[in-house]
């Protein structure tokens, strides 16, 4: 025997329709969560994420990941304050964290193409975040479509290069576009020791603070600023032994050029009387990065100048004032 169903009434199956259109924008609205099918693969950007059991402020804590930990964006929530997602790790491991804690695999790739091109240059100095801080793809901050994580305060940086770029025009520049000077930002091209999913990347200038090594930070020349260091005896720049030379870079304090120092100068440390000074003193423009060789108690230091290539050659005696000399 045959069952006959029924034929479907098609307005109704039209008002029905109509009113999950109705739904789904109503949620769009309001800021529902939306299920991603398939999921987007992403990275942990952040050392400790702890995942939570929803988006509301008094959710539990069911997780936590590491930083590289590979995750699946299953579920997204647009909220007033952030954008949440709804993650699941390899382990099985599922809860809500701020999507500004994770980044797209793509973007790691861009910063580890950064560090690879520089890892073979020398660290020119040393410093750190003074505020939470955008780690870019460029040297520019006119847009955010460059920004790959942002860095907490107190980030150890390893400068590896300097960029100078136009400032980025305010309002009231363009007001007053006719007497408006250009003005410009410095940018410094990093390395992040210890961070291995945004390895390398540039940094606005203006928010990093130099780890000077404190036996040498008050030996900066008068109307000068320290700006770059390295050791002459070939030891990492975190050795904080004392009394070793150094190859100090200098700019003037409120210099408009377009090198990265103008003076370059040695210090070296007089045993006797328990204090640095300085053999070898030039003004000479030049751009990171300078390259130093050592061997021994003998070495060479070269970068590209103004005029060109400069080389020099250095000794440390064992007794006696340490030479230089302009190959």
């Amino acid at each position: 025997m045959l069952l006959h169903l029924p034929n479907p009434d098609i307005s109704s199956i039209y008002h029905r329709l109509i009113l999950l259109c109705a739904l789904c924008w109503l949620a769009a609205l309001t800021g529902c969560s939306l299920e991603a099918p398939g999921g987007t693969e992403v990275i942990v950007a952040v050392e400790r994420l702890r995942l939570r059991s929803s988006t509301a402020e008094a959710a539990h804590i069911v997780g936590e990941l590491k930083l590289g930990d590979r995750v699946t964006i299953k579920e997204r929530s647009d909220e007033s304050d952030a954008t949440w997602v709804r993650v699941v790790g390899s382990d099985g491991v599922k809860g809500w964290t701020d999507l500004k804690n994770l980044i797209e695999v793509d973007i790691a790739d861009r910063s580890r193409k950064i560090a690879d091109e520089s890892k073979e240059i020398q660290t020119q100095a040393v410093g750190r975040s003074r505020a939470p801080l955008k780690l870019r793809l460029t040297p520019d901050r006119s847009t955010e479509q460059n920004v790959l994580a942002m860095l907490p305060t107190g980030t150890r940086l390893e400068i590896v290069g300097r960029d100078r770029r136009p400032r980025p025009d305010t309002a009231e520049q363009k007001e007053n576009d006719d007497q408006a000077a250009m003005k410009f930002d410095d940018w410094y091209r990093v390395r992040l020791p210890g961070n291995s999913v945004t390895p390398g990347g540039w940094i606005y200038g203006g928010s990093v603070e130099l780890e000077i090594p404190g036996e040498i930070v008050y030996y900066a020349s008068t109307g000068r600023r320290i700006v770059g260091w390295q050791r002459l005896d070939g030891k990492d720049l975190t050795d904080e032994a004392v009394g070793s030379p150094y190859l100090v870079l200098e700019r003037q304090t409120y210099s408009k050029g377009d090198v990265d120092f103008d003076r370059i100068k040695v210090l070296a440390y007089d045993e006797n009387k328990r204090d640095y000074y300085t053999p070898f003193r030039e003004d000479s423009g030049g751009r990171f990065p300078v390259a130093m060789k050592t061997s021994g108690r003998k070495g060479t230091f070269e970068f590209t100048g103004t005029k060109g290539r400069a080389a020099y050659e250095f000794e440390i005696p064992l007794s006696g004032k340490l030479k230089v000399t302009k190959k």
